[in-house]
Order: structure tokens, then C-alpha cells, then sequence
């Protein structure tokens, strides 16, 4: 997917984690190579407990660099992607 997201309007990608519930993965930016808009800085690198306090939601990982997380399910991944772009002041449609 990164090939073919990377040039377009995408920021997230939510997928199935291999260790079991989803992921959602930031998608680069082809100029800077950097997330288009990474998850909050709060998250980053905190103990399970202390991320699903933080956030409430139920996240288990979120990347030290931001960008990736994984919930416990698809629904709970999505509004982490959701509460990511309210936090950065986009208006998120339901």
C-alpha cells in the first residue's frame, strides 16, 4: 500500500495485526518522507496501561516515532485515527 498511497490524499492505513486485533499505520508524505500526520505526541512509546489511560481507547503499542499504533479491534483503531486528526484541528466527518 505504501507505493500506491504515498502520492494521494491518504493519512492512515488500518489493517489486520498479525499479533492478533488492527493496526493503523501513517502513511509518508513523497516529498518530506515523513508521517503526513502522526499520532499525538501523548501516545508515544507508553506502557499498554498507561496509553489505553491516556487515550480511552483501547490501544495496546503506539510507535516512540508515532507512527503506528495497534487496538484491540478495527472500530477502536479507526477512532484513533479519527481522534489523531481532531487533535491536529482537521474536521473529521463521522
Amino acid at each position: 500500500w505504501k507505493n500506491g498511497l504515498y502520492k494521494t490524499d491518504a493519512l492512515f492505513v488500518v489493517y489486520p495485526s498479525q499479533r492478533g486485533g488492527y493496526s493503523a499505520q501513517c502513511v509518508t508524505d513523497h516529498r518530506t518522507k515523513r508521517s503526513k500526520q502522526p499520532f499525538p505526541p501523548a501516545w508515544a512509546g507508553k506502557p499498554e496501561a498507561q496509553l489505553r489511560e491516556i487515550s480511552g481507547l483501547g490501544l495496546r503499542f503506539c510507535h516512540p516515532s508515532r507512527f503506528l499504533i495497534t487496538a484491540d479491534d478495527k472500530e477502536t483503531a479507526i477512532e484513533a485515527c479519527r481522534r489523531t486528526l481532531r487533535a491536529a484541528g482537521c474536521k473529521v466527518g463521522e
